[in-house]
């Protein structure tokens, strides 16, 4: 390279000269044939071939392929090192520079370490690379040197490319088939379909871009910070994923990266808000999910393996937003999902949802703070549900199994919470709910095993009952059976447990004080199901049947806990008739009292018939006589 000297001469009786290296202006090598060539062909504007130092400029009129072969790499080797390579055209014709099975030995480089090179490539421009290599050495310091492609770049059958940078524009096309791709920090505007191969480098894609991923290897950091779409049909992508706006969607392929970030500073209705992954297929092994502005998660197919799902509010103009995780299918399982919201406009809690119509997830820890569990369909197995701050828990239809699940509050709570099961099935070992929650059940199947506790709740019953773990019972709670059917609510022995500070109301009671009515509500199945401390927590508010008012409860020998009314209960005797024809008797009265039936042909003469002490409230008898002609019965306390 040439040299300008620039001399400097000191003077306090000593003369010294410093020397400053500039290097020389590259000169510009112009191709000016208007046909095609070999790039060996002494069709150069400087009467040489290309070489170190130079600018090439392949931009004069006509249509015409520059190309570079085996017998240019082997025989002209020392003309594939420029400093810049330009191609351009006019609206009538295309400029192609074409590396034709030059292989990988001697590869085109443009510029040096010293000197950043530049390739450029306009809107009606070509280059195709078939078995060769491409080095653009320029660098990111800066940046210094440029490789831009606004026209079409093809890289196939076992090609290298290599540089610092590369900037594909809106206009610009990059074909990466069975080759490799060292792109540094690829900034894409435009649209690049890869169909095997490896691309090592670090995507940004941005407003209008397009990443089409086929097959082969993608290796390095995937951020769409504007309106890009990147769509994976196949192949393996291996690195972060920062989806701040824009749509990545897995429908095949393997994705393992390390971590996956959605949501940005917009909006989700902003122009550039919104960051959206959907999976329709393909496996995708996350180390950690964070969605912390507008943004969401869609799986309807495939398996999703992360060890997190984390959803945070975060700020917009109205206040705090929260985002949401769709599921319609697929298999989802990770070590641990946090859902949390924020207060949004009008106080209204904004939460991090979970909708779950379909597939099945698995985890074992789910923990919701202003957050939502929406499930409408499919299989959620859960470790432990923790829900606290006015979160919500809807359960519709599906399957829920979850070995304890615990609702409670704090001072904090903003709103109670709320857990609704309106269908499906729900298997819990143990469920606590507490501080404020309310539990609506109004239908599906509720599987409780172990112990079910409650600590300042409010149960609103709808079902016609079920069959539950043992009841613990701390605070003030409410229980609030149906008044539109009969409901048999049937809890396991509970008397070995402690109630502590507790009072348990009975809303809406409207069986029968003899036990056996259209509302019934067990311990267990003996008297003994309670102890007396317990029995003394129950209180029934406004029984039917009874005046207005609280009253205590006692238990019956069955187990069934009814109102006290204070008093004897009245001695009644019903009758009716069995499938076979023959009468049977139902005796009312107070449990621990003997009575006796005595039977009668005229209402004159009567003769004792059974003598039984009534253990549950009522005893029941059948005449076992079908042909008598006449028969009076009446019924007697023993005192």
């Amino acid at each position: 390279m040439k040299t300008l000297f620039s001399l400097v001469r000191c003077v306090v009786g000593i003369s010294c000269f410093v020397v400053i290296s500039h290097p020389a202006l590259a000169q510009t090598n112009a191709w000016t044939s208007p046909t095609s060539g070999n790039w060996q062909d002494a069709n150069w504007s400087l009467g040489k071939l290309p070489g170190t130092g130079q600018d090439i400029a392949i931009t004069n009129s006509g249509w015409k392929a520059i190309g570079i072969s085996p017998a240019t790499a082997a025989n002209f080797s020392n003309t594939l090192s420029v400093h810049s390579i330009a191609l351009a055209a006019t609206s009538t014709n295309i400029n192609t520079l074409l590396l034709n099975f030059a292989g990988t030995a001697h590869p085109l480089i443009i510029g040096t370490s010293n000197s950043p090179g530049s390739l450029s490539i306009d809107a009606s421009s070509v280059v195709i690379m078939l078995s060769s290599a491409l080095q653009v050495r320029n660098t990111t310091n800066g940046p210094k040197g440029a490789f831009d492609i606004n026209g079409t770049f093809t890289e196939s059958t076992g090609s290298q490319v290599s540089a610092a940078f590369l900037n594909l524009g809106r206009t610009g096309i990059y074909n990466l088939t069975n080759s490799a791709l060292f792109g540094g920090n690829e900034n894409i505007s435009g649209h690049l379909y890869q169909q095997g191969g490896t691309n090592f480098g670090n995507l940004v894609l941005q407003l209008d871009s397009h990443y089409d991923l086929y097959g082969g290897f993608l290796s390095g950091t995937v951020d769409i910070y504007e309106p890009g779409i990147f769509i994976q049909h196949g192949g393996s992508v291996s690195g972060s994923l920062d989806i701040g706006s824009g749509l990545y969607e897995l429908d095949a392929g393997f994705v393992s990266s390390s971590n996956i970030f959605l949501g940005g500073d917009y909006p989700a209705n902003y122009p550039y808000g919104g960051g959206s992954l959907y999976q329709t297929g393909g496996t995708n092994l996350a180390g950690g999910i964070s969605m912390f502005g507008p943004g969401s998660y869609t799986l309807s197919g495939g398996v999703l393996n992360a060890s997190t799902l984390n959803i945070e509010p975060f700020n917009d103009r109205f206040g705090q937003e929260a985002d949401t995780f769709t599921q319609s299918g697929g298999y989802h399982t990770n070590g641990a999902i946090n859902l949390a919201g924020g207060i949004g406009f009008g106080n209204v809690v904004s939460p991090g949802a979970y909708l779950l119509s379909g597939g099945t997830l698995e985890t074992p820890l789910m923990s919701l703070n202003m957050g939502a569990l929406f499930q409408t369909g499919g299989t959620n197995r859960i470790g432990t549900l923790t829900m606290a701050n006015a979160s919500t828990c809807l359960l519709s239809n599906g399957l829920l199994v979850v070995s304890n699940f615990v609702q409670s509050g704090t001072p904090l709570t903003y709103v109670t919470g709320v857990v609704v099961q309106a269908g499906g099935t729900l298997i819990a070992n143990n469920i606590e709910f507490s501080g404020s929650t309310t539990f609506w059940h109004s239908g599906g199947a509720l599987r409780n095993a172990g112990t079910l506790t409650l600590g300042g709740a409010t149960w609103e019953e709808g079902t016609t009952g079920e069959s539950l773990g043992s009841l613990e019972v701390a605070l003030s709670n409410s229980m609030s059976l149906p008044s539109s059917n009969s409901c048999v609510l049937q809890f396991a022995d509970s008397s070995s447990l402690t109630w502590s500070n507790a009072t348990l109301v009975i809303e809406n009671w409207s069986g029968s004080l003899y036990g056996g009515g259209s509302h019934q509500l067990f311990f267990g199945s003996s008297a003994s199901g309670l102890n007396t401390q317990e029995l003394a927590d129950i209180r029934f508010h406004a029984p039917a049947g009874l005046a207005l008012g609280d009253y205590p409860a006692r238990i019956l020998l069955s187990g069934e806990v009814v109102p006290d009314s204070g008093h004897a209960l009245p001695l009644s005797l019903g009758l009716m008739t069995s499938t076979s024809g023959n009468v049977r008797l139902a005796v009312r009265g107070d449990i621990g009292s003997r009575y006796r039936v005595d039977i009668s042909s005229d209402l004159q003469h009567w003769s004792p018939w059974t003598n039984e002490i009534n253990t549950t409230g009522t005893i029941t008898i059948q005449d076992p006589t079908s042909n008598a002609p006449m028969r009076f019965y009446r019924a007697i306390l023993v005192p």
